[in-house]
């Protein structure tokens, strides 16, 4: 087989978390490496094409660091920088637990906003559905019966909009696109990148919770590379090069070169994270304990993403309910009772 693998879209976070344990396994159990890396089991045929490659690579004599980093377009920076780090400080296996422990983690956190946002999804296509099906036979019906009747009051100002309403469905479908890809040209335009995860912050009472999801794992890694040694402007570059968030890499690579070029952590002007984060930097590093700071650190910006995840799942679906499903009936109400409320006055007074 070739050196590496075609092009293809990274390892998804399962796959990540298999490639990771099968790697850790071998380390741990002391057999040489490449043999240990062809005989590894994996659940996913990528895992394994990925495993085969790297076996190959390092039974030739190139470094696993190198030969992970020649299949930059399968495995995710994050797991590049945590062997390259992790063969440095001679604590790979640690490192690719606590990686696969994290990955685990954030999985979880997906898992609680897909379970939460299914139900909004399946009420809103539902409705346009409904909107787009019953709402034309009723207008329909509603011309036939007061096609003779004079002055229907209602009845004439519904029917003077049956276009807008017959259309409803798809106007509704239509500003929902809108707004998707003006959040999705918005997000763009800050710098940032839409992956499977980042593509959550376009929906904006999700924005904090993945703002929360992204630096909880870029601190958290950049913890673990400190706390096994990477020199800190290098550990900063890592880690910056494992967010989808440009701004945030951005942040991070500049204090990298501050520091690289003799400058005090101190001294540096954050501008794009927040402030807590800018102050348990500071802290950690006043108090020589900055892996221990950034862990605690990336704890709180991961429970509180969680909470916030697990809050919108709660409230989602009533949201959604209240406001299109009341909303539906109250439209239907209106259609169907305000026209005939006018009917059954007329014959009444007759």
């Amino acid at each position: 087989m070739s050196g590496t693998l075609s092009p293809s879209k990274p390892l998804s976070s399962s796959e990540v978390v298999a490639l990771c344990q099968e790697l850790r396994d071998v380390i741990r159990a002391g057999v040489p490496l490449h043999a240990g890396i062809a005989s590894a089991g994996a659940f996913s045929p990528r895992v394994a094409t990925a495993l085969e490659q790297l076996a190959t690579r390092v039974e030739q004599g190139v470094d696993l660091a190198d030969a992970v980093e020649e299949q930059s377009s399968l495995i995710p920076p994050v797991l590049r920088g945590i062997v390259t780090a992790g063969l440095r400080s001679g604590r790979l296996d640690e490192l690719l637990d606590d990686l696969s422990t994290a990955t685990q983690e954030l999985d979880r956190l997906r898992g609680v906003l897909m379970r939460g946002l299914i139900y909004p999804l399946f009420v809103v296509l539902l409705s346009a559905v409904l909107a787009n099906t019953v709402l034309p036979v009723l207008l329909d019906w509603l011309e036939q019966v007061f096609e003779t009747v004079p002055d229907a009051g209602w009845a004439h100002f519904v029917l003077q909009n049956a276009w807008l309403i017959k259309n409803l469905g798809w106007i509704v479908l239509g500003g929902l696109v809108g707004l998707w890809m003006s959040g999705v040209i918005t997000t763009r335009m800050r710098g940032e990148q839409l992956s499977g995860w980042s593509v959550f912050a376009i929906v904006p009472p999700l924005q904090r919770v993945v703002e929360d999801s992204r630096l909880a794992r870029v601190v958290h890694l950049l913890s673990l590379l400190v706390k096994y040694g990477v020199p800190l402007p290098e550990a900063l570059r890592l880690a910056s090069a494992t967010t989808d968030n440009n701004q945030l890499a951005m942040e991070f690579s500049g204090l990298a070169e501050h520091i690289a070029n003799g400058g005090n952590m101190a001294d540096h002007r954050f501008r794009r994270i927040p402030r807590f984060l800018q102050w348990m930097f500071s802290v950690g590093n006043r108090d020589s304990r900055l892996s221990e700071t950034l862990l605690e650190a990336a704890t709180y910006y991961r429970q509180r993403a969680i909470h916030g995840a697990e809050l919108v799942a709660r409230i989602a679906p009533s949201i959604v309910l209240v406001f299109l499903g009341g909303g539906f009936t109250l439209l239907y109400a209106l259609i169907i009772y305000g026209p005939l409320t006018d009917l059954w006055t007329k014959l009444g007074a007759v």
